[in-house]
């Protein structure tokens, strides 16, 4: 086995097992502790964070006489083995009242008496922990205090006293019971993590050599987790960047007292291959509990059923099973992933998706989608809004976030920070609806009226470019919204089984997103209408994730992000929120240059208005192609029309070429049969696929699995309204941009502000919008070619644009294009480039 890098040369020497040191919030102790009960989704305060903290607010200002607010508490309980810090912040108190009166404020917008038992019982926990601290802290004795939960209805303007009386000395009872569980857990804890850090101690890379550029790459990552920093990465594919991020982020848990480490990936094969890294590691002798997060559709047991105790056993007594199932876990070092845990929840009928939320608490690895800690409604709040709380009492929380394929991180934040709610669901629902539930479906008409008020000034233009633009997003659609969610809520505490209750969940929880979007919006952001499938929707579409992506980098301590292309610099920094501290490293290609021919051609224009014009040419090139070398080759497009309209011609042109095609919505099995068609050797196969898509990244075919890659187009995105605004938004002149096809709308309501505060901003609508996806897709998609030293393949760029400065200038220095200006010249290029090789790969 080789050593670790320089920078981890530390992590060879055995150093004392010194006191641990714990932080947690009074409401995450309560809450872990105190939870039991069922699941109950139709239990919700309602509030917003920004209407809870004007609420709280609101009710403290009203307090007289001698009240305090916001009244920091703290304790740190010694123990032999370790040290638990507990704080929190006091809603108010009275600190002279006779009774030493406490108090926790909640805003909600129900019925007091319809929060659970369950819920309350967390609530209750909460001001008896406060009081008995904050009795701590008074200078005289208190014998007793009375503790009240204060529920304020924003709705009614209404505050709700519920008063309970406890001794000082039932409270430290209270609060020495509970702390006594958690520090129960916590050794259990230490004692994994001491088995754990005594395999990091000795462990080493677990292949017998770094590949070219691996170790490189390892020693940046370290540096990087040890100085807290960001590092941007652009490593070439093929040099196995999964296990170079992870070797040394699983040394810094023990090296650099990290707590967590969040690893994401925004496809299942990433998520897959960081898998596969870890078991070759634990094969090296590492001791680790990582745990793979599946989205709830995925995973559930009853899909479709709400999560409540009445429609789903696995929902029922939860939270009093759970604890056998943490301790049952907790000394396992098993891989939790999938087919795990949904072996764990059925064998203790638990809900496997809540179950993983549960147990990742206690793992050391956590692999997930982006959202788990970027979307602003489904982040993990249960690692990072304690981290906030710990960040204001100046305590350590220390998570490490890994992020591969970086690069499709600017469009999946564009769509986690927008929303849509569509107007044709409302009147579905309503006429489903009309006779069982009058009041909702009242709201629902509402909704419909306002949406018909703001359709009514566009409609025109919508009906003829499926698309308008708004000015704001009307706050009489807001109202109808929140009456319509309202209503659902009050509804849907009766829990009454109804046919349509599945879809007014749906609809529910579309508005309550909509909703909080808008609440978050800032600068940055459209709204729009559009017509799709018959269908119109209103949509708050966000043009620069910036922002919002740059508060989830905050939730945690060090970050890095990886991938094949990270290029150029000022749209990903700008697009994806990195901190102006980020170092930005790049690792050249190791591999043989004379190994990949990279061809372009001038013969061929793929814009939309040429195609059909190009089309035979097309075909004839793509035989030409791979007529020069017998292998496997793939030939990729923007659009699935593209594909389809192409591949027809060449199987009706060339019907003995064996072809494979990528169809949408492909199910896991076709994709593993699409793929599995290119382990055959010694033939030729052309494949179509779309760049951007399952095949166009994360594939690993090495050898003559894939000799070719032909990438047809630019990879622009498709024009439209909303790429359009994109361009407007970061573009103060437009002049001199590539002609496209723009939608005659008023553009005056996107904010242009950032542009005139970033002078990076300025001037790069076009490319922001168009060039600069465009030719991420195709690098990706031109990587899947040279996998690994001894690989030999193809690239050839159909388009006339690839030989034109602006995108020429965006491809790897390391590329030496060579170009063709017809198909008779293209084929000798490709033949001479492959008769320098004497055979197939290996």
């Amino acid at each position: 086995m080789n050593n670790p890098p320089e920078a981890l040369a530390g992590s060879n020497v055995e150093t004392p097992i010194e006191k641990s040191e714990f932080h947690i919030s009074v409401r995450d102790l309560v809450e872990q502790i105190e939870r039991s009960g069922d699941i109950n989704f139709r239990f919700s305060s309602r509030s917003s964070a920004t209407e809870g903290i004007k609420g709280h607010q609101r009710l403290q200002k009203s307090r007289i006489g001698n009240y305090e607010a916001e009244k920091p508490v703290e304790i740190t309980v010694e123990k032999p083995d370790l040290n638990l810090t507990i704080s929190g912040r006091v809603d108010g108190y009275y600190p002279d009242s006779t009774d030493f009166v406490v108090e926790e404020i909640k805003t909600i917008r129900v019925d007091v008496a319809s929060i659970p038992g369950s819920v309350q019982r967390l609530h209750w926990g909460q001001v008896k922990i406060y009081a008995y601290l904050l009795a701590r802290q008074h200078p005289t004795e208190v014998r007793s205090s009375t503790v009240r939960l204060c529920y304020f209805d924003l709705d009614h303007d209404r505050e709700h006293q519920l008063d309970q009386q406890w001794t000082a000395t039932e409270l430290e009872l209270f609060f020495t019971d509970l702390v006594d569980r958690f520090i129960d857990y916590l050794r259990r804890l230490l004692i994994w993590r001491q088995r754990r850090d005594k395999t990091i101690v000795g462990l080493d890379f677990p292949y017998p050599a770094y590949r070219p550029g691996q170790r490189e790459m390892a020693v940046s990552v370290y540096k990087t987790l040890k100085q807290q920093g960001q590092l941007v990465m652009q490593a070439p594919t093929g040099i196995g960047k999964t296990i170079a991020s992870l070797f040394p982020a699983i040394k810094a848990l023990r090296e650099l007292s990290y707590e967590k480490l969040f690893y994401l990936s925004a496809k299942t094969s990433g998520q897959q291959m960081a898998q596969s890294a870890i078991d070759d590691l634990k094969s090296s002798g590492l001791i680790l509990r990582d745990i793979t997060l599946t989205a709830k559709e995925k995973i559930c047991f009853t899909p479709g059923a709400p999560c409540d105790a009445e429609h789903c056993q696995y929902a029922r007594g939860y939270y009093d099973k759970l604890p056998t199932v943490m301790v049952e876990v907790i000394d396992s070092c098993d891989s939790l992933r999938r087919e795990t845990i949904e072996e764990i929840a059925r064998r203790h009928e638990l809900c496997p998706f809540e179950l993983s939320l549960d147990l990742s608490l206690m793992s050391d690895v956590v692999i997930c989608d982006y959202n788990y800690v970027f979307d602003p409604v489904v982040h993990l709040r249960r690692f990072f809004e304690s981290r906030n709380e710990s960040r204001r009492q100046n305590m350590q929380s220390r998570y490490v976030l890994l992020m591969d394929e970086s690069h499709n991180l600017v469009d999946r934040g564009r769509d986690m920070f927008s929303a849509e709610f569509c107007k044709d669901d409302v009147l579905a629902l309503r006429r489903r609806v009309k006779s069982q539930l009058p009041l909702i479906a009242k709201k629902l008409t509402r909704i419909n009226t306002v949406f018909l008020t703001m359709i009514k000034p566009v409609k025109v233009g919508l009906e003829q470019r499926n698309s308008a633009q708004l000015d704001q997003c009307a706050v009489s659609f807001q109202r109808a919204l929140r009456g319509f969610c309202d209503a659902a809520e009050d509804w849907l505490q009766l829990n009454q089984p109804v046919s349509f209750q599945a879809d007014l969940l749906e609809l529910y929880f579309s508005a309550i997103r909509l909703l909080r979007t808008v609440e978050s919006a800032k600068e940055g952001y459209a709204f729009l209408l559009l017509r799709k499938n018959k269908n119109t929707f209103f949509k708050l579409y966000c043009l620069n994730p910036g922002p919002g992506l740059s508060d989830g980098f905050d939730r945690v301590d060090a970050s890095v992000c990886f991938s094949a292309t990270m290029a150029p610099r000022v749209y990903f920094k700008t697009l994806m929120g990195i901190a102006d501290s980020a170092a930005w490293y790049q690792i050249e290609s190791p591999f043989a240059a004379e190994n990949l021919g990279i061809f372009t051609t001038s013969f061929i224009s793929t814009t939309y208005k040429d195609r059909t014009d190009s089309l035979y040419e097309l075909v004839d090139t793509l035989k030409t192609v791979i007529s020069t070398q017998t292998g496997n080759y793939m030939v990729f497009f923007p659009s699935y029309a593209y594909l389809t309209e192409v591949n027809g011609k060449f199987e009706e042109r060339y019907p003995e070429i064996k072809t494979i095609r990528q169809t949408p919505s492909m199910s896991g099995e076709d994709r593993e049969a699409f793929l599995q068609s290119f382990e055959q050797m010694n033939q030729t196969q052309l494949g179509f696929a779309v760049m951007g898509g399952v095949f166009g990244e994360g594939i690993d075919l090495k050898g003559s699995r894939l000799i070719g890659a032909i990438i047809v187009g630019v990879g622009l995105p498709q024009l439209g309204l909303e790429r359009d605004l994109i361009q407007d938004y970061f573009n103060q002149d437009t002049s001199g941009q590539e002609d496209v096809s723009r939608s005659s709308v008023s553009r005056s309501s996107v904010s242009r502000s950032n542009v005139s505060e970033n002078n990076g901003f300025i001037n790069h609508g076009f490319e922001f919008a168009y060039q600069y996806p465009g030719m991420n897709r195709v690098l990706q998609t031109a990587g899947r070619v040279i996998r690994s030293e001894t690989d030999r393949g193809v690239v050839c760029l159909i388009d006339h644009r690839f030989n034109e400065a602006r995108y020429q200038q965006l491809l790897p220095s390391t590329w030496q294009p060579e170009r063709a200006r017809s198909r008779q010249q293209l084929e000798q290029h490709l033949l001479s480039f492959w008769q320098g090789h004497s055979g197939a790969n290996d």
